[in-house]
């Protein structure tokens, strides 16, 4: 039997994973978030759970925390050495 390969996590997935954990290590609860961002505190929790979101989401909900989102693009090539930890 074939060994199923694990499934790449979405840039989306990884900026909400990284902006939950930044929410939580600075204590800030949902409901603050929601007041702070005037998305809803259940917005914001579907946000987390689906790891989906659009760019204009994401950057509201940074604001919220009082960071920046920052995006990279990068080659093909230069995604793949970083994958295997060359630099």
């Amino acid at each position: 039997m074939e060994e199923i390969p694990p499934a790449k996590a979405s840039p989306e997935g990884i900026a909400i994973a990284k902006l939950r954990a930044m929410r939580e290590a600075k204590g800030i609860s949902l409901a603050e978030l929601a007041a702070r961002t005037g998305m809803t505190r259940g917005n914001l929790a579907r946000l987390e759970s689906q790891k989906n979101a659009t760019l204009r989401t994401l950057m509201r909900y940074a604001e919220g925390l009082d960071c920046q989102l920052e995006i990279d693009v990068v080659s093909a090539t230069v995604s793949k050495k970083r994958r295997r930890g060359a630099v």
